[in-house]
């Protein structure tokens, strides 16, 4: 008996892309400036939802979706990845945040 399992089958995207998708963030940290969000409030997360849309942007557009009108499989796909990177990498990109106003801008 032969068992094929397809990678949507798989619970877990991130972990298995986890230094592509490492490697995006990484990129866009550095294209999105944080001393442009200062907003004691919000700025945080407001720099994370920017970092974290691009990189999505980018992920999805390797696996052909469009993500700008999320439907069916692309809409899937945004849902599942969205929630794992913030498991993932929230803490790296508050990390970075928080010690490049530390230095100041």
């Amino acid at each position: 008996m032969k068992i094929i399992i397809t990678e949507s089958e798989f619970t877990d995207y991130v972990k298995r892309r986890y230094n592509q998708i490492k490697l995006l963030m990484v990129v866009n940290m550095a294209y999105f400036n944080p001393c442009e969000y200062d907003d004691e409030e919000f700025g945080l997360y407001d720099y994370y939802v920017d970092v974290k849309n691009a990189s999505m942007e980018e992920l999805s557009g390797m696996h052909n979706l469009d993500i700008e009108n999320r439907t069916g499989e692309s809409e899937k796909f945004y849902d599942r990845v969205e929630g794992q990177i913030y498991d993932y990498f929230f803490e790296m990109v508050k990390s970075h945040y928080e010690k490049t106003l530390e230095k100041g801008c």
